[in-house]
């Protein structure tokens, strides 16, 4: 459930987001089809017509424009499921050992800690 509802995010923020520099020039993109499954999902949360016909899409070129490495903290709401109305705090804060800044931790509600390693070519690196 998490990974769909996840993926329903970062979906909607790269339709939304409109910068044409954040995808690499356009070529021979390949347009993917949503399963039934996960258009049925989308649907069950967003309503119907949400979700239109594929089209073509190219990788994203600079992960950084997505994830600026800045400290910070933010409070998400459940809209749905067993935890609807509640809220979980996530955030992000640079290692303080780290005079590369490119290393930070970020935690996920009170369970779950990732560290985040951001590499010369902007990937973001998750252990």
């Amino acid at each position: 459930m998490w990974r769909s509802a996840i993926l329903v995010v970062v979906v909607i923020l790269i339709a939304v987001a409109g910068d044409r520099d954040l995808v690499r020039p356009a070529g021979a993109a390949e347009a993917l089809e949503l399963s039934q499954e996960d258009r049925a999902a989308i649907e069950k949360y967003l309503g119907k017509g949400v979700v239109g016909k594929a089209v073509p899409g190219n990788p994203i070129a600079d992960a950084a424009k997505f994830f600026a490495f800045e400290d910070g903290a933010w409070e998400f709401q459940f809209t749905s499921g067993d935890d609807e109305g509640k809220t979980q705090a996530q955030s992000f804060k640079k290692l303080e050992r780290d005079d590369t800044g490119t290393k930070g931790r970020y935690q996920n509600g009170p369970d779950l800690t990732y560290f985040l390693h951001r590499s010369e070519d902007g990937s973001i690196n998750v252990t």
